[in-house]
């Protein structure tokens, strides 16, 4: 019987049996047929317009290449006589147009990005910059028609004859391209080299109407191709209002909600109020038949099988939930869910029934019969992933995605990506089967480590390295043993071996000026003395008073410009090593002298060796220490050599050491440790290394970390510990085991001696954040490069190729070519696997047809600028690399002997002349004949595009993203920005090594076991295999800094299944996709569908996985699911897009109807999606309280998505400009939303909608203090495009003003009042106690590391926190200070204060509730009161409601709203997003100029004037809360606080309830609370075990670092807790719930608070008024508040009480180790 229902559905014989049954049950069920038909649907909207068909079409062939976008436009307008087109005409006419362009594999991905409307956002924000346009230029559309045109932003034209004639006239030259063409690489601009300062003109037009659009495109296209215009074409508004747009790729759920306690409100609910038609969608499996396959097959046998399937859906709903399951009935629940997908006919759509509608199923899947051959290939596959089960991931083409976060936009966009990269490799014939190999390939990951050992000297008095600890020599260790054997004992994980050795080094580099540096150390020191057990030590980076500085500090060149001239005057040879220069001799003055701060560092050094001399090294950095607590104290932003000689003169004394007058001068003038300052500097220099103010350099056995801000020094120190115990051991163990490291060993000197090791430094090579471009473009930039390399090694496979974008008239860019040549001329022997190429990014060029009319009359055109750029691009191809190399060294060297002569730095333009008289062309030695290089450029020259130059300056700017003159590297695609700074040759060999050791080697190893197919033999030359192997190095490079996984599967592995569409198609050669997927999980609720329509839109074959966990314990899955995605759009008989057509909404059937279920629409992480229509409440629907609607619909809308990104100070090493506020509008209104920067991450996020927005730093003491950076150029604002359903990621770079480097931009107390002026107010800091914070957080970083040592180590029992938590912020002293300097001011302005109450509900019930609760406010206060209500579960009832609230009650209310952030750890219960709402984001909810925030749970009765807490004194905490009451003794048994972990960890301190709070929002945010209660939820609820009740155990969990002023008991009182007698007293009542009663709110409401029938009155008079008043149905509001049915009817509490799950104590009592 366990197959009955398979076996139903396949034979038609079952037929009878169907009738039988049917006629049978279908008296029984006539009455109850009714009630089982209840349908919920749910529909989402976006808040723009549905945008063109024909425009989306367009812009998906723009993505194939920017020639197909004018291709399709031109041919889709090609018969533009007509009216417009309608939606089908459209689409159909596009298709028509598509499928001669493309592929008929991009065409079936067309498909797929239309059903999506996947290019929806990208043509809205075309639209939206027209209604920019359009306000700016104050034109009508509605009398000029929806097609014109604007030349340069100013001229605007209505028809094709006035542009035309305009375009003829001469006007001035303009150079508006970069203010106008803002959309960068969404702008369409003709394809054709317009000539300098060209005007610019954008048509806005519609596709859709080619009669309009026609006329003005053919003026525009003859002007551009002319060269007069720049033509760029952005799609316009249309004439018609059009239905918002119907979005797609979102899910419904229905989740079961418990029957505990009750949140429905009985108040009556208007029936037929529902805003949409029930929609017929395709039917799911229904007990294994699917009734609308056997309606269609028998409509005469209809009623009866629509009865016997009412009769099957009633018996699941009633008799087959899973609430009687038992737990041997649970256990095998996966893989029963699996084995019925797999043998079913269809499995992919039974995997998509049994997922969606579990809780249904349950019951029935519990009695089916395992197949032990299932179960075992099952169990074999989840052995070879090594796991139990529950994987949910895509595997496509070898990377891997989770199946958590996949969302269909993302996924067409990286398919999209797949196909284009396998084609990329099909170029170069490489097979399918090897294309798949390499795709999925992974390579190592080799962290740069440097050879960072202490040199040795004769003279060993003054070492470089000072060491602060040794685990060898220290006596604190001299009782662990000396065995290194002991390493391969077992040991747990993760924590510290006790053997003495120095296993581990951590070395600084430490500036002696530097605030950030000095207190790096301190902390470093700090863990020394706690005994950590690693080497820890320092070097001082200072500069040599001779000029022989460090490379770093040197600007400009490494050759002499005698050997420059020798070079361009002929003299040319392979130059030896020994003429290299290690300086430059033209250095300005004051570059190598020294400043005031280098004087003060080289005192400072002076001054620690002395006293390392008289004393030792821990004295020494105990100077540094209290010279930079004293720094601190004193305000310095930096230090002050003053400072330090007080703070010099104090510590001798401190130390009894006598002084005279003549001690300390003579000790500054004195060179006696002149020495080791030079020792050190030449060290460092040898290592490229060089001091940076903003960012500390620290190694960790040779591996580099970087440091950039003080907030960040306990995480990182935190970070470099847990990484050394995890991989440093690992490192080390291969060598113990055979005997390569013994007792002898120094393992830091092996270490450093291992293959990787590097002997030089450079930030740019060894940068931590990696970027990679394509080298795969549209024009084939890259196949048209002719690359030099040495003469011996022309024919080998080149390693390294590097393509130098540069600005050939500039002497940073001739120096930086030069330097890349050089570097092959140096050591030939070095460079076998090298070589160099260039493309132009700098000014415009002559095209290549001007160049050829140049060279046409070369001996008559000697004033002309000599061809440079192509001369020198060209060279490669006509002469060998014996002359192509030399020439160019030449010809360079000569453009910077010109430079030199003529005092130029830019805009250099080296006359014919002047090369003619060099020699260079005659030279016999490069030529043949003195007119090759003429004749062979020319040739070179007619081969070229028009465009070919413009290619490149494109790829530069909108590719690499540099402004015009700024060079690059890009080495196998690695992109390293260079500027305009230095970078050496022995720099190029730095990369080139380490390139090589990082990933190219491998890739090389991979490609050598590939074959090539389909190719002539002679076509495979070492420049063919070079190319391969560039291409696919940055194809894994892109990979891995967008941190793509990647596995491959083991070849054991076998599918469950297989699901492809019959008939071949080149979409599935191009992707191998695998699907490993739970059956019971919430991803397979979504996967599915997702599938499905990857199979039947694009016909990629897909094998699907089943990995389900065994030994369940519980159901996996208690919720109803819907996906919506579309398979094809429907049109009317009008051709008119039907926007809610079939499977175009979530639409559920055959659900339980007694069943309490809430709804949550399932998006992508950056929308923000609320409901705008819904009669019922959607947080409790129980459909059989529907009286006679049998249909339940809900309209959710996206109201905005998201731009997120990170902040940084540019002026502070680029850490977070915590507080900053940030607007975001655009030019008619530069403040539509705003946001606050937080501390975490430097994140933000601001709300938008598809558009081109600019996003700018608040006016005021912001704007003051900080201005928005683009690489060196201040800005006002910077443009953000939002053009996709997926997130927009912004990063944004600031920098502090001049003379508001040391200016707190947080300030407790501080008023931001433009009126009021900033400069009369102080900028000096307030004193801060300089122990307070490195000691409390040193402290909690020793918490974590003593836990790594097998022990607590010694924290004080105040201090648990983990070390991640940000500082606290300024100290009490200093936030007094500030308040008593505006004691008086806020005195005046305390009587006018407004009250801002904050509150958080979610459904019906709690929205009543809420509403009581802000009339109790209202009465019992005289003073202004501001709701601040958080919009994201509010319903659109309530919404609405709220103006006329508002009114009638005297109040202001406001809705805010925030999405959670991707980076922070996801909740996945609604409850418990509630909960976070309430706590996590305080800091960004309101506006800065909000000072107090009062929180009031929405269910609870005010009975006194708020404004007490607004007055209410904290005493320094940043919130206050009220403890929970322990007079109820009865309640006893349910105070987990009172026992167990919650009593140990609070000691003295109570348990607070979260009901009611007040927070201090300027000290919350000075203090960084927000960022602290981030930090540690993100740590603590990765346990599910822990924060039980989130918003309460979260912050008593951090009153240690937190604190929490308690407030007065009376301000809080509950039934539940507090006893009778405190009642009186009380100045709010919060409904708890009761865990020993169960009783509902609604019946405690009026049983507990008097006044609460009149409040509840009061407010449902108001509605009858307002909606008699609006014109509205409304519901009976008369009925008093009914007693609570009984419990079974009951539910949970939606409000998110605190105390929700007091009752259970056990799992409340968590152990330390779980928190």
């Amino acid at each position: 019987t366990q197959y009955m229902d398979i076996t139903l559905r396949r034979s038609t014989r079952t037929l009878p049996l169907i009738v039988l049954l049917a006629l049978f049950f279908v008296v029984a069920i006539c009455t109850a047929r009714d009630e089982s038909r209840r349908v919920v649907q749910v529909e989402l909207n976006s808040n723009w317009d549905a945008t063109s068909l024909a425009a989306e079409v367009s812009e998906y062939c723009a993505d194939e290449g920017d020639r197909l976008f004018w291709q399709f436009v031109e041919a889709f307008a090609a018969d533009g006589t007509g009216e417009p087109l309608n939606d089908e005409a459209q689409l159909t006419r596009g298709f028509q147009v598509a499928r001669e362009l493309l592929s008929p594999a991009a065409v079936r991905l067309l498909q797929l990005a239309i059903n999506l409307r996947y290019y929806s956002p990208k043509v809205e924000m075309h639209r939206q910059t027209a209604q920019q346009q359009l306000l700016q230029q104050n034109i009508n559309t509605t009398q000029n028609g929806t097609t014109w045109a604007i030349v340069d932003d100013t001229q605007v034209f209505y028809n094709a004859q006035a542009l035309e004639a305009a375009l003829k006239e001469d006007s001035p030259a303009t150079n508006v391209a970069s203010a106008v063409l803002l959309l960068q690489s969404d702008e369409h601009i003709y394809p054709i080299q317009a000539k300098p300062n060209a005007k610019v003109v954008v048509l806005y037009a519609t596709l859709g109407d080619p009669a309009e659009f026609l006329p003005f495109h053919k003026v525009l296209k003859r002007a551009a191709e002319s060269g007069n215009i720049i033509y760029a074409m952005r799609h316009g508004m249309s004439a018609a209002n059009t239905a918002p747009l119907t979005v797609q790729g979102y899910g419904v759920e229905l989740a079961l909600k418990s029957m505990e306690y009750k949140t429905i409100d009985d108040s009556k609910v208007s029936q037929g109020g529902n805003n949409g038609t029930a929609v017929e969608d395709e039917e799911t499996d229904l007990e294994g038949f699917v009734f609308s396959k056997l309606i269609a097959r028998h409509p005469d046998l209809s009623s009866e099988l629509e009865a016997f399937k009412d009769h099957l859906t009633l018996n699941m709903q009633e008799n087959e939930g899973f609430d009687n399951l038992k737990a041997w009935q649970v256990k095998d629940l996966g893989f029963q869910a699996a084995q019925r997908v797999i043998l079913a006919a269809e499995p992919l759509q039974q995997l998509r029934d049994v997922s969606q509608n579990f809780p249904l199923i349950a019951s029935s899947l519990s009695r089916l019969r395992l197949n032990s051959t299932i179960v075992n290939a099952i169990t074999y596959n989840n052995q070879l992933f090594q796991s139990p089960g529950g994987f949910n991931f895509l595997h496509l083409n070898g990377q891997v995605l989770d199946g958590i976060n996949i969302d269909p936009f993302m996924l067409f966009a990286k398919i999209r990506s797949e196909i284009a990269r396998t084609r990329n490799l099909k170029k170069f014939h490489i097979s399918a089967d090897d294309t798949a190999r390499i795709l999925s390939f992974t390579t190592s990951s080799n962290q740069m480590r440097l050879d960072m050992r202490e040199p040795k000297y004769d003279d060993s008095k003054f070492p470089v390295f000072h060491w602060v600890s040794d685990v060898e020599t220290d006596p604190n260790f001299a009782h662990w043993p000396t065995n290194i054997y002991s390493l391969l004992q077992p040991s747990m994980p993760g924590q510290f071996r006790y053997i003495r050795k120095n296993i581990f080094t951590i070395l600084l580099v430490v500036s002696p000026t530097s605030h950030l540096h000095l207190s790096a150390l301190e902390g470093w020191t700090s863990m020394a003395e706690r005994g950590l057990p690693v080497r820890i030590g320092f070097v001082f980076a200072t500069k040599r008073r001779d000029n022989s500085a460090s490379q770093g500090d040197q600007p400009a060149s490494t050759y002499s410009s005698e050997y420059v001239e020798q070079l361009a005057d002929g003299k040319f040879q392979l130059p030896q090593e020994e003429d290299l220069l290690s300086g430059n001799q033209e250095t300005k003055d004051g570059e190598n002298g020294h400043s005031s701060a280098d004087h003060t560092a080289e005192v400072i050094c002076k001054a620690f060796y002395n006293i390392e001399n008289l004393m030792d090294t821990k004295a020494g950095v105990s100077l540094l220490t209290q010279f930079l607590r004293s720094s601190i104290k004193h305000g310095e932003h930096e230090v002050s050599l003053e400072t330090f000689k007080r703070t010099y003169t104090k510590f001798l004394k401190q130390n009894n050491f006598q002084l005279d007058s003549t001690y300390l001068p003579g000790m500054m003038k004195s060179d006696q440790f002149a020495v080791p300052i030079s020792r050190s500097a030449s060290f460092l220099s040898n290592k490229g290394i060089t001091a940076d103010q903003g960012k500390l350099l620290i190694f960790s056995n040779g591996e580099l970390h970087e440091l950039d801000s003080i907030e960040n020094i306990p995480m990182s120190i935190n970070s470099v510990i847990r990484q050394l115990l995890f991989y440093g051991y690992n490192a080390i163990f291969p060598a113990v085991q055979n005997g390569e490291i013994t007792g002898e060993t120094n393992i830091y000197d092996w270490l450093l001696t291992r293959p990787g090791t590097f002997q030089r430094y450079n930030p740019t090579v060894a940068s931590p954040k990696e970027e990679f471009a394509s080298l795969i473009t549209d024009s084939d930039i890259f196949e048209k490069i002719r690359y030099y390399s040495a003469p011996e090694n022309q024919f080998e496979i080149k390693l390294n190729s590097h393509v130098l974008a540069v600005d050939l008239s500039t002497v940073s860019g001739l120096q930086l070519a030069l330097n890349a040549l050089i570097r092959m001329a140096v050591k030939p022997s070095d460079v076998e696997f090298v070589r160099v190429g260039f493309i132009h990014n700098g000014n415009d060029l002559p095209t290549p047809e001007d160049s050829i009319k140049l060279l046409s009359n070369f001996d008559q055109e000697m004033d002309a600028p000599f061809p440079l750029v192509y001369a020198l691009q060209s060279a490669p191809a006509f002469l060998s690399m014996r002359h192509a190399l030399p020439f160019a060294i030449r010809t360079i060297s000569l453009a910077l002997k010109y430079a030199r002569a003529q005092d130029l730095s830019t805009n250099i333009a080296m006359p014919i002349s002047y090369v003619k008289s060099s020699g260079i062309l005659s030279d016999s030695a490069l030529f043949k004949t003195d007119d090759k290089l003429v004749t062979e450029l020319k040739e070179y020259l007619e081969k070229l595009s028009v465009d070919h130059i413009k290619q490149q300056t494109k790829y530069c700017s909108q590719v690499l993203s540099v402004d015009t003159g700024v060079s690059v590297i890009l080495s196998n695609g690695r992109v390293l920005r260079i500027g305009r700074d230095n970078f050496d040759p022995e720099d190029f060999a730095l990369l080139e090594v380490f390139e090589r050791t990082s990933r190219v080697e491998e890739i090389k190893e991979l490609l050598s076991g590939i074959t090539h197919i389909d190719i002539d033999p002679d076509d495979l030359t070492s420049e063919f295999y070079s190319n391969v192997l560039s291409v696919v190095v940055s194809m894994f490079g892109q990979d891995e800094t967008q941190s793509v996984r990647k596995m491959r599967f083991p070849e054991q592995i076998k599918p469950s299944f297989v699901v492809k569409r019959k008939g071949d198609n080149d979409t599935a050669n191009l992707l191998s996709l695998t699907a490993v997927i739970d059956p019971a999980s919430k991803p397979a609720q979504f996967l599915a569908p997702l599938l499905q329509v990857l199979v039947d839109t694009l016909g990629i074959t897909v094998n699907v996985i089943m990995s389900p966990r065994s030994d369940l314990t519980d159901v996996p899955l208690k919720s109803f699911y819907r996906y919506v995605l579309q398979e094809q759009l429907q049109f009317d008989s009008a051709g008119a897009l039907i926007p809610n057509g079939q499977g175009s909404i979530a639409r559920f059937t055959n659900l339980p109807t007694r069943q309490l279920l809430t709804l949550h629409v399932d998006t992508p992480k950056s929308w923000l999606v609320q409901a705008a229509a819904a009669v019922y409440d959607l947080d409790n629907i129980r459909l059989s309280d529907m009286g006679d609607d049998r249909l339940l619909s809900a309209r959710f809308q996206l109201e905005h998505i998201l731009i997120e990104g990170n902040c940084g100070d540019a002026s502070n090493g680029g850490s977070p400009p915590t507080g900053l506020q940030l607007y975001i509008g655009t030019v008619p209104d530069p403040h539509l939303g705003d946001t606050v920067v937080m501390s975490n991450l430097g994140y933000y996020q601001l709300q938008a909608n598809p558009g081109l927005w600019r996003v700018s730093v608040a006016p005021g003491r912001h704007t003051r203090i900080y201005s928005i950076v683009s690489g060196s150029a201040v800005k006002a604002f910077t443009n953000v495009r939002i053009n996709n359903f997926v997130p927009t990621w912004a990063n944004l770079q600031v920098q502090r003003n001049a003379g508001q480097e040391s200016v707190p931009l947080l300030v407790p107390g501080q008023v931001d009042d433009d009126d009021a002026g900033f400069e009369g107010q102080s900028d000096k800091p307030a004193e801060t106690d300089p122990n307070a914070k490195p000691e409390s957080l040193l402290d909690s970083i020793w918490t974590s590391v003593g836990r790594l040592m097998g022990n607590e180590g010694e924290p004080s029992a105040d201090k648990t926190v983990d070390a991640n938590v940000a500082p606290e912020g300024p100290s009490a002293a200093e936030t007094q200070r500030t308040q008593l300097r505006l004691e008086r001011e806020l005195e005046r302005q305390r009587e006018k204060e407004t009250i801002n109450i904050f509150s958080i509900a979610s459904g019906h019930l709690y929205e009543r509730f809420l509403k009581i609760m802000m009339l109790s406010v209202r009465r019992h206060t005289q003073q202004p009161v501001k709701f601040w209500l958080f919009q994201n579960f509010l319903s659109p009832k309530f919404k609405e409601l709220l103006p006329g609230f508002s009114k009638e009650f005297n109040c202001s209310i406001e809705l805010v709203t925030y999405k959670w952030p991707s980076w922070l750890h996801q909740e996945t219960q609604k409850q418990r997003v509630i909960w976070g709402y309430k706590i996590l984001f305080l800091d960004v909810l309101f506006p800065l100029s909000v000072n107090k925030i009062i929180f009031v749970d929405a269910d609870q009765v005010v009975r006194a004037d708020l404004k007490e807490l607004v007055d209410l004194d904290l005493e320094g905490a940043a919130y206050g809360y009220t403890p929970f009451c322990s007079s109820r003794t009865e309640m006893d048994g349910f105070r987990f606080w009172s026992n167990g972990y919650w009593k140990n960890h609070l000691g003295p301190r109570p348990y607070h309830i979260s009901a009611l709070y007040v927070v201090d929002l300027q000290l919350f945010r000075a203090k960084g609370v927000g960022d602290n209660l981030r930090t540690v939820y993100h740590q603590l609820s990765q346990d599910e075990g822990s924060l039980a009740n989130l918003d309460q155990d979260l912050p008593n969990f951090m009153q240690h670092t937190v604190p929490i002023h308690s407030l007065p008991q009376e301000w809080l009182w509950c039934e539940t807790w507090c006893d009778d007698a405190s009642k009186p007293a009380a100045k709010t009542i919060d409904l708890c719930n009761n865990p020993l009663t169960k009783a509902s709110k609604l019946e405690n409401a009026v049983r507990i608070i008097p006044e609460w029938v009149d409040l509840d009155e009061t407010v449902k008079s108001f509605e009858r008024r307002y909606y008699i008043a609006t014109g509205q149905d409304y519901a009976d509001l008369e009925a008093p508040p009914s007693p609570s049915p009984s419990p079974a009817d009951v539910d949970a509490d939606a409000d998110a009480d605190a105390d929700a799950d007091a009752d259970d104590s056990a799992t409340e009592a968590e152990t330390e180790e779980e928190l």
